[in-house]
């Protein structure tokens, strides 16, 4: 299969302790620790209600290129950094993950969400 695109869908939202910006970045990881490609800028999360984004796209390799093997491998993942004031927590409910890849022979389709509970950072 060659993979075409990958989009992350996140919920969640931050509680400012001292009113600051609550902000996160968002990557992927082929090892389950370092930063594959590029991230997603800085989202700015609200404060105290959630809030769904979805970044990439059915075209969007997020700057690297992508094999089968590494989207299916249990490293493979999203990356959620903290960006503000360690004192301000981050409240991600859920991150979710769709592929889009063509199939050998050149159907195209996705892999359906596949989503992880969050928690705390």
């Amino acid at each position: 299969a060659t993979i075409d695109g990958i989009t992350v869908r996140r919920e969640g939202h931050g509680a400012a302790a001292n009113g600051a910006n609550r902000t996160i970045n968002i990557g992927l990881t082929k090892d389950g620790t370092n930063l594959a490609g590029t991230q997603k800028g800085t989202q700015n999360l609200p404060k105290d209600t959630d809030d769904t984004v979805d970044l990439g796209s059915a075209a969007d390799l997020w700057g690297t290129t992508w094999t089968a093997d590494e989207v299916n491998a249990s490293t493979f993942g999203v990356r959620v950094q903290k960006t503000t004031n360690t004192a301000d927590a981050i409240r991600m409910d859920w991150v979710a993950i769709l592929i889009d890849y063509t199939a050998a022979g050149g159907a195209a389709t996705n892999t359906g969400w596949v989503s992880r509970r969050g928690g705390w950072w």
